[in-house]
C-alpha cells in the first residue's frame, strides 16, 4: 500500500526510492510505509555518558568548525576545553541508527518551553532524513506539551537556517552572530 509522506528525502537514498522535487523546495516521495517505517524506526536515542564529551566534541567539530572559523576563528585546544567544561550528559543524548552513533542532541526543557541547544548529524549521516526524524519527534513533544521550541543559529551556518524554516521555525532575534529562533508546535504545525 502507498504511503505518502512530506518529509524531504533526497532522490535514490533509499533503496532505489526516488524523490520529487516541487517549488517549495521539498522533497516528495511515494513510499511503501513498510520502507518508510524501515528507514525511520531503527532510530535510537541513549542518554549520554561523561565521556561522551569526546564524541560529542568530534560531531560539532565536523559539523560546526567551519563557520566557527569564519567567526571567531578555530582554537582547537580553546574549543575542546569549551566543550568539555560545558558538556551536559543529563541533558544530551547520543543519536543512533542501526550499529553507529551518528550524532546528537542537547535539550533544556522548562515550565514554558523546549529550548534545543544542540542538534548536531555527523556528515556521513546528513542528508538522509535523520535530521527530520529526529525534528519530528521534537515537535510531537512540542504539540503534546503545548509548549514553543526555540533554538539558536550560527548567521553564518545558512544550511541550517534553512533546515528550521523548512521546518516551520521563524527568526524572532538577530545578535551579531546568530539567528534565534522559535517554533509554536500546537497552532502552526
Amino acid at each position: 500500500m502507498p504511503c505518502l509522506t512530506n518529509r524531504r528525502i533526497p532522490a535514490g537514498t533509499y533503496g532505489g526510492v526516488r524523490g520529487w522535487r516541487y517549488e517549495n523546495f521539498s522533497y516528495l516521495a511515494l513510499l511503501d510505509c513498510s520502507q518508510f517505517e524501515k528507514m525511520t524506526s531503527d532510530l535510537r536515542f541513549r542518554p549520554a555518558k561523561y565521556e561522551d564529551w569526546k564524541l560529542t566534541f568530534e560531531f560539532k567539530k565536523d559539523g560546526l568548525k567551519s563557520y566557527v572559523e569564519k567567526i571567531w576563528g578555530w582554537d582547537e585546544k580553546k574549543q575542546k576545553k569549551f566543550h568539555k567544561e560545558n558538556f551536559d550528559p543529563k541533558k544530551t543524548e547520543i543519536i543512533q541508527s542501526e550499529n553507529n552513533e551518528i550524532g546528537y542532541w542537547t535539550i533544556r526543557t522548562s515550565d514554558s518551553e523546549i529550548y534545543l541547544e544542540n542538534l548536531i548529524i555527523g556528515k556521513d549521516f546528513q542528508n538522509s532524513g535523520f535530521g527530520t526524524k529526529t525534528m519530528d519527534l521534537i515537535i510531537k513533544k512540542s504539540k503534546k506539551e503545548k509548549k514553543p521550541i526555540r533554538l539558536r543559529v550560527l548567521k553564518e551556518n545558512k544550511r541550517a537556517k534553512k533546515f528550521y524554516e523548512n521546518l516551520g521555525f521563524e527568526k524572532i532575534l538577530e545578535s551579531e552572530n546568530h539567528y534565534e529562533m522559535k517554533k509554536t508546535g500546537y497552532n502552526n504545525v
